[in-house]
């Protein structure tokens, strides 16, 4: 369902600090998480805020992919879901792609219930998710858009780079 790959990504933190970020989830075989770790790409000092009861990036992805509008499109996949804090809430940012590696859909999962929006544009699932309005908190809705536009254009480098990555390892 995921593009295979680590689930340990480089975010930046509200200090402006750079962190590796990495979910953990509970031995179980639900899609809950039971806090993530955040380790300062600087000086190596970790923290591990207790986030029991959110849908870890494995229940976001399923939640994506089985949206009618994803799942109705023969060869649409979700990619690596990564969880930004919009609105003062965890939000699954899921891009689907096409077989050619074209984003064609944004997904948004929060993190506490699993409530998703689907669009084509991220603009869309915003709106979707905040009802038509700006989401509560979030500050300027603009911002917030641009970062996630280069989420999703650091995701599809990432994507191409691994796809030029397996085919020069299977034309080997």
């Amino acid at each position: 369902m995921i593009a295979e790959g680590t689930d340990v990504h480089l975010v930046v933190g509200a200090d402006g600090r750079q962190y590796w970020f990495s979910p953990l989830t509970s031995a179980g075989r639900d899609f809950s998480m039971v806090g993530y770790m955040l380790v300062d790409a600087r000086d190596g000092s970790a923290t591990f805020p207790r986030h029991e009861g959110i849908y870890n990036d494995l229940g976001a992805a399923q939640n994506v992919q089985q949206d009618p509008e994803v799942s109705k499109v023969m060869g649409l996949r979700v990619v690596q879901p990564i969880m930004y804090v919009i609105g003062g809430e965890e939000v699954r940012v899921v891009p689907v792609i096409a077989p050619s590696g074209e984003t064609k859909a944004v997904g948004l999962v929060r993190a506490r219930g699993g409530a998703t929006f689907v669009s084509s544009t991220l603009e869309g699932a915003l709106a979707f998710m905040g009802e038509g309005a700006p989401v509560p908190g979030a500050g300027d809705p603009v911002l917030v858009i641009a970062e996630l536009r280069e989420l999703v254009a650091r995701l599809g480098e990432r994507i191409d780079a691994l796809e030029a990555s397996l085919n020069r390892t299977s034309l080997s």
